[in-house]
C-alpha cells in the first residue's frame, strides 16, 4: 500500500500553477487580456516559470506602411514556488 510520508505533498498542476501567476499579474496591474496565455515551465529546483507575452501592437511608419511595434512591456514572467506558492513578478527590460 503506497503511503505518502509527512511533509511531502504532490506537485501543483500546471492550470494551477497559471491561476496563481496570474492572480499575481493583477496585483501588479497587468491586462492579462494583452498578452497571450502563457505555458508554464517546470524548472529543474521544482519551481514553475510562467512567461507573458504581449500581443503583437501594430502602428504605421514614417512612410504609411503597417509595423509592428515593440515596447519595454512586451512580456514579464512569474515565478512560483511549488511549495509555498509564493509569487515573484520580474518584467523583461
Amino acid at each position: 500500500m503506497f503511503t505518502k510520508s509527512l511533509g511531502a505533498q504532490d506537485p501543483l498542476s500546471p492550470s494551477y500553477v497559471v491561476e496563481i501567476a496570474d492572480a499575481a499579474a493583477h496585483k501588479n496591474h497587468i491586462n492579462l487580456s494583452d498578452y497571450n496565455r502563457p505555458a508554464p515551465d517546470r524548472l529543474e529546483n521544482g519551481n514553475w516559470f510562467i512567461l507573458y507575452q504581449h500581443k503583437p501592437r501594430y502602428g504605421i511608419d514614417q512612410y504609411g506602411k503597417r509595423r509592428r511595434i515593440y515596447f519595454t512591456d512586451d512580456c514579464f514572467w512569474i515565478d512560483v514556488n511549488d511549495v509555498t506558492k509564493v509569487t515573484e513578478f520580474v518584467p523583461c527590460a
